[in-house]
């Protein structure tokens, strides 16, 4: 058994030994990052089954050789491994594109052992507070790392003396090898062996058994198989999500707009705690129609008609919400506000309100980037939707009828740009995720949906318009930031033709703290330099910015065909600082 978790915290290496061990089960060996061997850590964690890797393995064939082989030892004897295969700790919440060199070393001992009951699986663990989330934001706002040190870990011992909330360990389908083999081998077959024609090599087998002993683990074909591997190892991970509340607390919070009458100011504390009950429930239909195994925490009943969300816009006080609301996180307000993260007060008529605390928001940012997959599954959805309603004043009125066909090919367009945003499962087709989103928008009175015309509308309803657009701003920070980037190139181009990655998130970031500043946006400025590079190499790979014989980057604008109205693209071609 591997077993892969993501990687939020430190206390990550502690917490599946501890469950293994309660259930009765051997605890893994753990590749940990060498930053950690320092003393007295270093003996410590070795004695606890750790072994410390480096960061790289360039230029030393030896070391390389030496850990390979290690590794090699643990399988082949059967003992269970973990690794974190995102390379280090998530700065941004979101699951990171995974390095696959760990991974790499394990299918080589599987394949050269034919070993087809090895299972790889995916764990996602969930924290209402970790207690890096301060050092995080300070390095999101570009100060240093702090190199991990026997000092650091004095200092940290303060932690054991505070009550940090909950932490949710979730495991998803693990992964047999020798089915995800034959899976992939079928499917390069099926297709021809597209992207291995040149390549003149005799048919993989079916199954690890029929393997040639003198078979080359550097295949080409192989080293695709690792990496798409450790693709289904993150979607395995994200399907199987919990929302702590710390996140459902930060999408709240933070999904608003900078330009509605509620601004980025105070909300009444109740309104906040029945938002943060709607989003939950809102998560678990998800959930329940798609068959993932993701959570928003326990609910009274989890088959609960999504029309119990109705509520979301609602400023009117509802007992029942409230009390369910109260019970599922009775110190929700509270421990975030012990934690730093709000700040309250009260105003002359009694209502307490809440507002992000100012030094707190890029930890929160983080919070709500480890649900992020979460909230696009309806988010996206709304988005498109809205994008049709706000076309209805411009011109001559179109129609409000919306075809399912189009709603899906603009969900797949976003769904491919955003792919290692999301990592959503790739047996679950767009498809599926928007007949799921239209069920629950129909249940909640948003939408009328015409199964016999195959086409949508959203209701009139002022209420079903307003829970619309609520849904639709629990993304729009990321499509803020994807639209400034693609602005961004846009004016380059005009000038050069050409332009260059540095150039462009410099001048993306600029942009987006101009539009900041005048309030046209509702992410934070900093964002645009953190998530710059990822960004770019998201257009990248969608085939949108491509290389023109290396000297720069051009824009391929046919493939903004079924982006250019979710990213409101022309509102930013020619945003001026």
């Amino acid at each position: 058994m591997i077993w892969i978790p993501c990687h939020r915290s430190h206390l990550d290496y502690l917490l599946l030994s501890y469950l293994m061990k309660r259930k009765g089960l051997a605890p893994p060996h753990i590749a940990a990052g060498v930053n950690l061997s320092f003393f007295p850590a270093g003996p410590v964690l070795r004695r606890g089954g750790a072994f410390f890797l480096r960061r790289s393995f360039a230029g030393n064939k030896l070391y390389s050789a030496v850990f390979s082989n290690y590794v090699d030892f643990l399988l082949t004897n059967g003992h269970p491994v973990e690794f974190f295969h995102e390379g280090g700790r998530s700065r941004i919440g979101k699951l990171l594109v995974p390095k696959t060199g760990m991974t790499a070393m394990c299918v080589n001992s599987i394949l050269k052992r034919r070993a087809e009951n090895t299972f790889f699986c995916p764990v996602f663990i969930s924290y209402d507070k970790v207690m890096e989330d301060n050092s995080y934001a300070r390095e999101l706002s570009g100060a240093k790392k702090e190199a991990e040190s026997f000092f650091q870990l004095v200092r940290s011992l303060r932690y054991l003396f505070s009550n940090y909330g909950r932490v949710e360990v979730a495991f998803g389908t693990p992964i047999r090898f020798g089915d995800f083999w034959t899976d992939y081998v079928s499917r390069i077959h099926a297709h021809g062996g597209r992207g291995f024609q040149s390549i003149e090599r005799e048919p993989l087998p079916s199954t690890l058994s029929s393997l040639r002993p003198d078979f080359d683990l550097r295949d080409p074909r192989v080293q695709a198989m690792v990496r798409e591997l450790a693709k289904r190892i993150n979607q395995g991970i994200n399907a199987c999500a919990t929302a702590s509340d710390t996140a459902l607390l930060a999408a709240v919070v933070l999904g608003r707009s900078r330009e509605s009458a509620e601004s980025h100011d105070e909300m009444d504390a109740q309104l906040c705690l029945q938002k943060v009950s709607a989003l939950r429930r809102l998560i678990e239909r998800c959930g329940i129609l798609l068959g993932w195994a993701i959570s928003a925490g326990e609910t009274d009943d989890s088959s609960t008609p999504a029309g119990e969300i109705e509520f979301i816009t609602s400023n009117a006080p509802q007992q029942a919400v409230v009390e369910e609301a109260k019970k599922r996180s009775v110190d929700l307000v509270s421990s975030a506000v012990k934690w730093g993260f709000l700040q309250t007060r009260r105003d002359s008529t009694g209502r307490s309100l809440v507002k992000p605390a100012d030094t707190a928001q890029l930890n929160l940012w983080w919070y709500r980037g480890t649900i992020f997959h979460l909230l696009s599954i309806p988010g996206i959805v709304a988005t498109i939707l809205e994008r049709g309603l706000l076309q209805e004043g411009r011109g001559s009125a179109p129609s409000r009828v919306v075809s399912i066909l189009a709603l899906e090919s603009q969900a797949s367009a976003v769904r491919h740009l955003w792919e290692d945003e999301l990592f959503w499962p790739e047996t679950t087709s767009t498809a599926t995720i928007v007949s799921t989103c239209l069920q629950i928008f129909e249940e909640l009175d948003i939408v009328i949906w015409d199964r016999e015309n195959n086409s949508v509308s959203v209701s009139e309803k002022p209420e079903s318009r307003k829970s619309l657009q609520w849904i639709s701003s629990l993304v729009r920070p990321e499509i803020e930031l994807y639209s400034v980037q693609l602005g961004a190139a846009m004016q380059l181009s005009q000038e050069d033709s050409l332009f260059k990655r540095d150039e462009l998130v410099s001048l993306a970031t600029r942009l987006h703290r101009s539009a900041f500043l005048r309030g046209h946006l509702q992410s934070q400025s900093q964002l645009s330099s953190v998530f710059g590079g990822r960004i770019f190499d998201s257009y990248s790979r969608a085939g949108v910015f491509v290389s023109a014989e290396g000297v720069g980057m051009n824009i391929v604008y046919s493939q903004l065909a079924n982006l250019s109205e979710f990213l409101q693209v022309e509102r930013w071609r020619d945003y001026s600082l």
